[in-house]
């Protein structure tokens, strides 16, 4: 049990740090909140600053050593990211029919309790080049020089790549507490949880429940139906979902992503691949969600459900809108918002 509790104890202090933030955060003075949100704005900032450049290594060196099945790789990964999408999207509808009368929501004006929580100083960096150019480029390049390269590119791109690994693993992530805390004391000082709680609970949990047993099937199946390998798999992950939670950006919460995806497949290039070209389009829990709310937002305008066959338009095209999601917190809304203000 003791070592057990040594295996995961950084999880442990994620899950506390967590705790405190939203149970206590009110409680916090005012000071104290913008000290620790001006933190995690800083390293926010630096971090989507840099995150092109360290994602680049990984995508070259992984498509490199693919050589000339990289083409082919790349037509596949965007194709199974729809395939899945969809059938996340469809996979929401199905579960929601027959409880949506149970939710029991209703509409209020407003879910803010406080204004903005402000950094103490204001720190951006400008955009050089945005993730989804950085991925482009990359796949360009690591398909020309899976053809053609030299031994001292070759060295170089590792070089590259492990010094971005040394970044990720002895900088990034120690300092992801601070900025889960910082995080959610903002979130806590904005938003009042127990009267988004009261009013929208049922559509809440079931938005939860259907996104943990819908993953729980998909590690299910990667494992084959091994349990013991499926807890292990779960465990490496838990990092990225506490920070993917609290940050609600999966750029921001990639590289923890990465690293447990390398330990969890035996082979790390397709890991790379995996995640470093589908961070902003596998959206699955997007995909579950989003149209969970978008069914309860007809169903209160209209007092029943679309049908299927209206239903599956709706999936195919917004299975080909998440291809342009805007990476920023809460940025697949923006994607949605079209298909909400439609019948």
């Amino acid at each position: 049990m003791i070592d057990f509790l040594k295996r995961i104890k950084f999880l442990l202090f994620i899950a506390f740090i967590m705790y405190i933030a939203l149970m206590f955060g009110d409680d916090f003075p005012l000071s104290i909140k913008q000290f620790f949100y001006t933190f995690s704005y800083i390293i926010r900032s630096v971090l989507l600053f840099i995150l092109p450049f360290v994602v680049l290594p990984f995508l070259l060196s992984s498509i490199m050593l693919l050589k000339s099945r990289g083409i082919w790789l790349v037509i596949g990964i965007l194709c199974l990211i729809f395939i899945s999408n969809f059938i996340a999207i469809l996979a929401s509808y199905g579960i929601t029919l027959p409880i949506i009368e149970k939710l029991h929501v209703s509409m209020v004006p407003s879910l803010t309790q406080n204004g903005p929580l402000q950094p103490l100083i204001e720190f951006e960096l400008p955009s050089l080049i945005t993730i989804e150019q950085t991925l482009l480029f990359g796949f360009l390049a690591g398909l020309i020089l899976s053809y053609k390269s030299t031994p001292a590119i070759d060295k170089f791109i590792e070089a590259y790549r492990h010094l971005a690994s040394g970044f990720l693993s002895k900088i990034f992530v120690p300092l992801l507490p601070i900025y889960i805390f910082g995080v959610l004391l903002q979130t806590s000082h904005e938003t009042d949880f127990m009267e988004v709680f009261s009013t929208f609970g049922g559509m809440i949990i079931l938005i939860f429940l259907t996104q943990v047993l819908y993953t729980f099937s998909l590690f299910f199946i990667g494992c084959q139906g091994n349990f013991p390998q499926i807890w292990t798999c779960i465990q490496r992950t838990l990092p990225a979902s506490f920070l993917g939670f609290s940050s609600l950006s999966s750029v921001v919460t990639m590289p923890v992503t990465l690293e447990a995806a390398e330990k969890n497949l035996e082979d790390k290039v397709i890991a790379r691949i995996a995640i470093t070209s589908t961070v902003n389009t596998h959206v699955v829990g997007d995909c579950l969600g989003l149209p969970i709310i978008a069914l309860t937002i007809y169903y209160l305008h209209f007092g029943a459900l679309p049908d299927f066959s209206t239903y599956i338009i709706f999936a195919f095209f917004l299975s080909l809108a998440q291809f342009s999601a805007v990476s920023v917190p809460g940025g697949s809304i923006v994607v949605l918002t079209p298909f909400l203000i439609s019948k």
